[in-house]
This record gives structure tokens, sequence and C-alpha cells, in this order.
């Protein structure tokens, strides 16, 4: 077999980064949105450098899971232990799928995003890849998520085909 190909979320050595507004995004939104949607995880785990963020609630004490539902509900900065801010690296896996990398938070205030360019508040960019570099390899619009043009891993959102 190959081996793992090192700007592959999911051969789990890459590192993922999220642009968003640290003041208005919660955790919540960070699981459903860009962890379980666009990122499929099912059951992701989020540890921010001094303390675990959020679990799955199997087989969790009742403490915890009133701690991560408070934890969804806060935005990125007023998280535990300092909050997750600009230059942040968040540990994130899967073990029911053996899927982990780093998740690294761009902080950009929420009044200098485009609505139109980017209406999901956020964007996700793969490890040493630019915008520009998707556009001159032909990789067209892909919704926020910057990819690099490696045929052993691809990220695709259910809206989008693969051409």
């Amino acid at each position: 077999p190959d081996p793992p190909n090192p700007h592959c979320v999911v051969c789990g050595s890459a590192r993922v980064t999220l642009v968003c507004d640290v003041e208005s995004m919660t955790l919540g939104k960070l699981i459903e949105d860009v962890l379980k949607k666009k990122l499929g995880m099912n059951a992701p785990e989020v540890n921010a450098p001094e303390t675990i963020l959020y679990e799955q609630d199997d087989g969790l004490d009742d403490d915890e899971i009133e701690q991560y539902t408070k934890n969804c509900a806060s935005t990125l900065v007023n998280l535990p232990a300092g909050g997750v801010r600009h230059d942040t690296t968040l540990k994130v896996s899967d073990f029911s799928q053996n899927f982990d990398f780093e998740l690294v938070i761009k902080h950009v205030p929420k009044e200098e995003w485009d609505e139109e360019t980017d209406p999901d508040g956020y964007a996700l960019r793969g490890d040493k890849v630019a915008a520009a570099d998707v556009e001159e390899n032909g990789a067209g619009d892909t919704n926020g998520v910057v990819a690099e043009d490696v045929d052993d891993c691809l990220i695709v959102d259910d809206e989008d085909e693969v051409k």
C-alpha cells in the first residue's frame, strides 16, 4: 500500500485551517457544520491545548455531558481554559472512523466577511494550499473549502458533484 499522504485529512497527518469569527462562531456550529457536515465526521472529539472541549456523550458522566452541552452553546472565544483565539490549534479526532487531525483557527472579524463569497461565515483551507492554487489547478468552486490537487484524498460536500 501507498504511504499516508501528508496533505490528506483522512490519513491523519494533515492540518486544516478554519477561518472564522471566534467571537460569533459557537463550538456547536463548529461541530455540526464544519466537522460533521463539511468533513463527514460521525463522533468528533475536540481538544484544546489545555482541556477537552467536546466528546460524544456515550459513557460520559452527567457532569461531563452538562459541561460539553454548555461548551456547545458558547462562542469559541468564551470556551474554558482561555477560549479559542487566533492561531489556536485544536486536536480533532473521531475514533469511530480512525480519523484525527489538527484544526488551526484563524480569526477574521464578522464585519470583514463578504456574505456573497462566504455565506457560511467561515472557510476551510487545507495544509499549505492557497486559493490561487485551486483556481490554477482548475478545481473550480469549492464552496469555501480549498483542497490540494492530490488524487489520494478529496473532500466533497454532499451538494457538490465530482467532475
